[in-house]
This record gives structure tokens, C-alpha cells and sequence, in this order.
């Protein structure tokens, strides 16, 4: 593993480009700086890629999701093929169809009687959709729904950690505590990447014994990233190591079995993550 303290350039900032979305250039930069950071391990991989565009109906749905996100297309804009850049215009009805039915099904647009395909209110956007936390994440526009991201998890997290003490194997347990210890290692500078607190978050999903919220790793995933991307490998050490102990509280209670210690400890958690994001986005 590459050492953080002798990583000569950390990963830069991705900025979203004038005009009508990103480059090509810049969205695959995003997929290998989110591999970067979290670890290029197949669980990792294959999460990101199954939100990565690759045929032209998931471009074209790509490239409006993120005009949408960004406000380049106003609530109550018409959506039309006009809005699509040069590299994908042209598209054929069936394929613009198909697109706009599953940005319809993300909330981001609806069709009015005569008037035809328009942008809905943010207020309707699934945010517990991975490819609009990944558009947010692109875009810039994470901070508009940070606070929003901390009720979800708030939602999800801390029942998962309750009944991941009430059902957790040996094995679980022993997962859980390799994942925090290579989160100190990742604070300490000892490795490059977050793997460890993928593996540790999607852990205790996994140990909850609950099918739907374990369901919900690939939303958790793009939105830690989402968090952090922002910052440095530096600064994000710093940012998770003010929650680590926080953390591995958690993991504690859950190897005592206890389910009121485990839920307060990852609540504790997710507080003190979100805040931290908040100074270091002021």
C-alpha cells in the first residue's frame, strides 16, 4: 500500500466544466479517484461501475441527470433533445424515450399534457438513488444535500448497528474489527486508501442480517465518497481520524452484544462525520 505522508500529489479536485456537463475525460476520472481513495477492490469496482454511463441510452440519461443536478436546467425547463452535446446528439426517439422514463423514475423530470418533459422540483429527486448521490458528487453540489445525507443515515445506520449486536457471529465481529483497524492504519498513514471503511460500514449492514438495508451499500458508498472527495488524502485522513473512536465504539458495543450502546455510538458517529464535512466545505 502506498503510504499517505509520501504521496507526492494527492488527487485533484474534479470541477465541473462550462457548458453542457463533463467531459469524458473528467468522468472517468471520477470512477479512478473513487478507487483511488476507497481501494480498487472488486466489492469497490464493480459498486462503481454499475453507475458508470456505457451505452448510449445511460449517456444520455447521464449527461441530462447532471445538467438537472447542477441547475443548468431550471425546475420546470423543458428537457429536449437540444440539451445534449455534440458527442451524443442525434439520438433516436426510442432512445431519448428511454432515457427520460428512467430519469422520470429518479424524480427529475415528469411530462405535462401539451407541454411536454420538464424538470421537477429538488424536493422529488430520489436521493436514495446511487446514480443522483454520483450526479450531486460530479457536479459539485454535495453541500446542498449534506444535511439531507445525515437524516438518511441516521435512518438506516444506527438500526443496522442495533441489530448487527443482536445477531453478529464471531465472524462478523472479527470482520468488523480488521475494517477499524485499517481505518487507524489509514490515519496513521500506513496505507493510501479507505477500503477499510467501506468494508467496515457495509460490515455492520451485512451483520444487521436484513436484506433490504444491506441492499442499501451501494447508496452508502457513493455518499461517503461524496463526502470526502472534496478533500485531499491529507486532509481526509484528518477528517476520519476525528471520527475514528467514534467508530470503533460501535464496533464494541456490537462485540458486547449490546444494541442501545451500538445505535447511540453510531449516531455519535455519523454526527461528528457530517459536521466535520460542513467546516472543512466552510
Amino acid at each position: 500500500m502506498t503510504n499517505v505522508q509520501t504521496r507526492s500529489n494527492d488527487p485533484p479536485e474534479i470541477v465541473p466544466a462550462v457548458g453542457s456537463g463533463l467531459p469524458p475525460t473528467m468522468l472517468d476520472e471520477y470512477y479512478e479517484q473513487a478507487l483511488l481513495l476507497l481501494g480498487d477492490t472488486e466489492e469497490g469496482r464493480s459498486i462503481f461501475e454499475s453507475t458508470r454511463p456505457r451505452y448510449l441510452v445511460e449517456k444520455v440519461e447521464d449527461e441530462c441527470g447532471r445538467l438537472i443536478i447542477s441547475h443548468k436546467l431550471k425546475v420546470g425547463e423543458l428537457v429536449t433533445p437540444d440539451v445534449l452535446p455534440d458527442t451524443i446528439s442525434g439520438v433516436s426517439r426510442p432512445i431519448w424515450r428511454e432515457a427520460i422514463q428512467q430519469l422520470a423514475v429518479r424524480g427529475l423530470v415528469r411530462a405535462i399534457k401539451r407541454k411536454g418533459t420538464v424538470v421537477t422540483d429538488p424536493g422529488a429527486w430520489n436521493l436514495l438513488d446511487a446514480k443522483v448521490l454520483r450526479w450531486y458528487s460530479q457536479t459539485g453540489q454535495i453541500a446542498e444535500i449534506v444535511g439531507d445525507l445525515a437524516e438518511v443515515r441516521r435512518m438506516i445506520e444506527p438500526f443496522a448497528a442495533a441489530r448487527s449486536a443482536e445477531r453478529a457471529s464471531d465472524e462478523d465481529i472479527a470482520q468488523l474489527y480488521r475494517a477499524i483497524d485499517g481505518i487507524d492504519a489509514f490515519v496513521a498513514g500506513e496505507r493510501g486508501d479507505l477500503i477499510a471503511g467501506i468494508d467496515l460500514h457495509s460490515g455492520i449492514l451485512k451483520a444487521s442480517g436484513n436484506r433490504m438495508i444491506y441492499g442499501m451499500v451501494p447508496v452508502l458508498l457513493h455518499a461517503l465518497y461524496a463526502i470526502y472527495r472534496g478533500m485531499s488524502v491529507h486532509a481526509t485522513a484528518s477528517a476520519v481520524g476525528e471520527v475514528t473512536r467514534y467508530l470503533r465504539a460501535v464496533v464494541d458495543a456490537i462485540a458486547r452484544h449490546d444494541p442501545t450502546a451500538a445505535e447511540k455510538a453510531m449516531n455519535l458517529a455519523i454526527d461528528k462525520t457530517h459536521a466535520t464535512f460542513a467546516r472543512a466545505a466552510g
